[in-house]
C-alpha cells in the first residue's frame, strides 16, 4: 500500500512581479461562498457573487489594496499616487492600512478588517484570513518583513514583526506576537488567561 505524498508547500512562483489583479479578485469572491454553493447555475452564482461585492466590508478592503498594488506597479508615477490616494481611502474609510507594496494571493478574507495594518514587502499566500487589529510588519534593527504561507489563519490582535516565515496551514491566535520562524501546520498562541475572584471594590454596588 503506497503512502499519500506529503503536500509541496507554498512558494511565490514569480515574486518579482505584481500580485494578478482579475485572478485574485476572482478568487476574493470565491473564498466568500461556502463550497456548497458554488455548485449552482451561472445566474445563481452572480447574483451570491454580487451580494459578497456589495455587502463585505472586508471586501472592499481588499479590493481597494489590489486596485492600489496594481497601479503602483504598472502605471507609473500617475499610478503610485492613485495608489496612495486608495491607501488614503483605506485607513480613513475602514481604518486598515494595507501597503500597496504588500503582496496578499487570491482568496483572502478579512473577517472585520478595522485596524489590519500589512506593511511594505510584507507576502501573504493565497487562502489567508486575517482577523482586526492584526499586524504584519517590521521589527526594530531588523530588515525585512513577514513571508506567510498559504491557508493561514492570523486572528485578532496578532503580530508578525521582522523577516520571519511563518509556514502553511498556520494558526496564529488571538493577541499572540511572533518573531520568530513558524513551520506548517502549527498553532501559535499566548497563555491563557487566569482567572481569579473579582475584588470587592469592582463588584457592581459596590462603594
Amino acid at each position: 500500500m503506497t503512502q499519500a505524498a506529503e503536500p509541496q508547500a507554498w512558494i511565490e512562483l514569480a515574486p518579482h512581479r505584481p500580485v494578478p489583479f482579475w485572478d485574485t479578485v476572482r478568487l476574493d469572491v470565491l473564498a466568500h461562498i461556502a463550497p456548497a454553493d458554488r455548485q449552482r447555475t451561472r445566474w445563481s452564482w452572480a447574483l451570491t457573487a454580487a451580494g459578497v461585492i456589495l455587502r463585505s466590508s472586508g471586501f472592499h478592503v481588499t479590493l481597494l489594496y489590489r486596485l492600489s498594488h496594481t497601479l503602483h506597479h504598472r502605471a507609473g508615477a500617475v499610478g503610485r499616487v492613485l495608489a496612495g490616494l486608495l491607501f488614503w481611502c483605506g485607513r480613513h474609510g475602514y481604518g486598515c492600512a494595507i501597503s500597496p507594496i504588500a503582496r496578499l494571493h487570491g482568496g483572502l478574507i478579512l473577517p472585520h478588517p478595522q485596524g489590519i495594518v500589512v506593511g511594505p514587502g510584507t507576502v501573504v499566500g493565497p487562502r489567508a484570513w486575517i482577523f482586526q487589529n492584526a499586524t504584519l510588519g517590521g521589527a526594530p534593527g531588523k530588515v525585512g518583513m513577514p513571508l506567510v504561507g498559504a491557508d493561514a489563519r492570523i486572528y485578532t490582535g496578532a503580530v508578525l514583526s521582522g523577516p520571519i516565515t511563518v509556514g502553511d496551514n498556520v494558526m496564529v491566535g488571538a493577541n499572540a506576537v511572533v518573531h520568530c520562524d513558524v513551520p506548517d501546520q502549527t498553532l501559535v498562541r499566548c497563555p491563557p488567561a487566569e482567572l481569579s475572584p473579582l475584588p470587592a471594590q469592582f463588584l457592581t454596588g459596590a462603594p
